[in-house]
């Protein structure tokens, strides 16, 4: 008899424990959400236009490469030789592509890309309620703005000086959709596209 009424309690809670969550469980993992069903809301949008700030500030963006670095390689710092050396690379001119600081930057700088192109691609011709008409409108012009801005940060560090760039030269791969691969490096025309945003943005 005790034996029973231990099954039976198991199959109790077992019953409960399958049924008892349905209620308040989100069955949809947050992982699973792709850009046709995540960005949906104006708080959605809101969201992922702060995501681009977020890859702005990060330590491979602004600390390392738009802070430090230019400062290293133009004798602005002066590197403590009895110290970490954890610019050596720069204060040397002996850094290559795969170099953690120039790696770090160019995936941070389009991670922020990708944000911005994902609220504009599908903010561009959407049909917005009255009352988000104004919201729409703020995060599509200052993600086109962000764009821009990203695209300018990484043909100044990885192109070619403007006064001094022609046709030939590489810039930058500039940026327009929302597909993860790369093609390859563009020309000087990356200038063109960035006094094309800014006009966009205005």
């Amino acid at each position: 008899e005790i034996c029973a009424c231990l099954v039976g309690s198991e199959m109790c809670i077992r019953d409960r424990s399958l049924t008892g969550c349905s209620g308040f469980l989100d069955t949809t993992p947050h992982d699973s959400l792709n850009s046709d069903n995540a960005l949906e809301s104006m708080q959605d949008f809101d969201n992922t236009t702060n995501s681009v700030y977020e890859s702005i500030r990060s330590a491979s963006y602004t600390t390392e490469f738009m802070l430090m670095v230019p400062d290293v390689m133009s004798d602005n710092l002066t590197l403590n030789r009895d110290g970490r050396l954890i610019y050596n690379e720069f204060a040397d001119f002996k850094f290559y592509a795969d170099t953690y600081g120039v790696t770090g930057m160019w995936s941070a700088a389009y991670n922020g890309i990708l944000g911005a192109n994902e609220v504009i691609t599908r903010l561009d011709g959407m049909e917005i309620a009255e009352a988000d008409k104004k919201l729409g409108a703020n995060l599509l012009a200052e993600c086109l703005a962000l764009r821009g801005m990203i695209h300018f940060d990484l043909v100044r560090l990885y192109g070619r000086n403007y006064q001094q760039a022609s046709d030939g030269d590489l810039g930058v791969t500039y940026k327009k959709d929302t597909e993860t691969d790369f093609p390859a490096r563009n020309t000087a025309v990356s200038y063109t596209h960035l006094r094309a945003h800014e006009t966009c943005a205005d």
